[in-house]
């Protein structure tokens, strides 16, 4: 189970917490499952290009989309207790396994349609060498075309290190008690600015993880009043929180457009850090707000089998690319509208996928068992 990836269990906490709250009964979080739905489908939009048009939504979903997967990651990552270790290299495991099989199947693909792709795109010729390939698996940078067999995957080493790092420091502040969350967020948001004018290129895409450590960790302070709003009634505060959207979005869209350039990849976090960071919370309230009012099923399933979205779009997407290109569909209908589509497509077809693959070997999705049941999600306070 990779947690903060999705899960399709329902979400459980029993007994008194030592927060003072008392969860009696095990529910489904659906307002949460659609929230990580729409974090991966702005990856997916992300990564859909049809030229070097740039696509109004583009500025827009890049100025907030890691950001919020870093969030929703740490709001369900808990540490303490006697069997943190064994918890954590649980994690490390679920993770670990589906970056390097599916690094391996990207850069085979890469090597046999690579040449093919990269003339339609434009993009950079495969490499040949097999070596080349050996250090982007295990180094997990993309920085300088180190993983351009599937780029995308960068992610999942780099939310590792997040994990290992919450932990680690969490423990050394144990002394602190509550006090060392709140601590750990107030450091690493002091150093998350410094680290993003460092031209690094670290192993497992550490540089990256510093930068967006504080949303981690701000999703782990958060968790015990984010996970009421699966309580929000009513056509007033329902009303309310389409405000919230609506304005917490156009509060994106401005900076996305206004800003400068932010592109992970290549670690541009726009003219003003200090306005990326405004604008990144914004994109996770705003997330959080229509998650309470959108009632998309389809949002819901990708946010429960998001690993899975994740590590299998980037096929699809290359497909559907050279596809509109060679039709031209970008001319007929409009890119925006075909990359749109392209991402609804490309996040289906993963979905659609999933259960195939669960069946041939679960831990390719991060899973322990074939598909049915699977086990609840802890979301106790994240500090015991």
């Amino acid at each position: 189970m990779v947690v903060g990836f999705g899960s399709r269990s329902g979400l459980v906490a029993a007994g008194p917490f030592s927060n003072g709250l008392a969860f009696l009964a095990v529910r489904r979080l659906h307002s949460l499952d659609r929230a990580r739905g729409l974090a991966i489908f702005a990856i997916v939009l992300g990564h859909v290009w049809l030229s070097s048009e740039v696509v109004p939504l583009h500025p827009f979903v890049y100025a907030f989309h890691v950001p919020l997967f870093f969030y929703l990651s740490g709001l369900f990552f808990r540490v303490g207790g006697p069997v943190q270790w064994a918890r954590l290299a649980r994690r490390v495991r679920t993770i670990a396994i589906p970056y390097a099989v599916w690094a391996v199947i990207s850069a085979a693909v890469f090597v046999l349609l690579g040449e093919l792709a990269a003339q339609t795109l434009q993009r950079r010729q495969p490499a040949r060498d097999p070596l080349v390939f050996v250090r982007g698996i295990l180094f997990a940078n993309p920085s300088n075309g180190g993983m351009d067999w599937n780029t995308p995957l960068w992610f999942l080493p780099a939310i590792v290190v997040a994990y290992v790092l919450a932990a680690v420091v969490l423990h050394l502040l144990r002394p602190l008690g509550r006090g060392a969350l709140p601590v750990a967020l107030i450091a690493s948001s002091a150093l998350s600015p410094w680290v993003a004018t460092q031209d690094w290129t670290l192993p497992m895409s550490i540089e990256r993880t510093l930068v967006l450590l504080p949303f981690f960790l701000l999703g782990m302070l958060s968790r015990s009043v984010v996970v009421r709003i699966e309580d929000v009634r009513g056509v007033v505060a329902k009303g309310v929180a389409v405000v919230i959207a609506g304005a917490c979005f156009w509060g994106v869209w401005v900076i996305g457009h206004g800003n400068g350039v932010v592109e992970y990849v290549v670690k541009a976090y726009g003219d003003s850090f200090a306005v990326f960071v405004v604008g990144a919370l914004l994109g996770v309230v705003g997330t959080l707000a229509a998650a309470v009012v959108l009632p998309f099923e389809f949002l819901a399933m990708a946010g429960r089998d998001s690993l899975a979205v994740l590590v299998m779009h980037k096929f699809f997407v290359v497909a559907v690319q050279i596809l509109a290109i060679r039709l031209m569909l970008g001319e007929r209908w409009g890119t925006t509208p075909v990359v749109i589509l392209g991402a609804a497509f490309a996040t289906a077809a993963s979905l659609a996928l999933r259960p195939l693959v669960q069946r041939v070997w679960p831990p390719l999705l991060g899973r322990t068992a074939r598909p049915g049941a699977r086990p609840a999600v802890d979301i106790r306070p994240p500090v015991s």
